[in-house]
């Protein structure tokens, strides 16, 4: 299965593939909650997500990062 996403300005096609890495499944989403647009994923305003912490592709959050998370939710 195809998709479209909207990404740096320019229409992408992307193919639906099983073989994505952790990392780049996390962005996928990310952009696609954001509508499309890759540069409102730092603004996300959905910090009940579960990937939250990792949308700007860090590989694990810090222990205060994750205390703090906590706390906002």
């Amino acid at each position: 299965m195809d998709r479209t996403v909207f990404e740096d300005g320019k229409i992408r096609q992307y193919k639906d593939r099983m073989d994505h890495s952790p990392k780049k499944a996390i962005r996928a989403h990310c952009v696609e909650c954001m509508g499309g647009n890759a540069h409102d994923i730092p603004g996300c305003s959905s910090p009940k997500c579960a990937l939250y912490l990792f949308r700007m592709g860090a590989k694990r959050p810090s222990p205060e990062d994750v205390a703090a998370w906590k706390s906002e939710l």
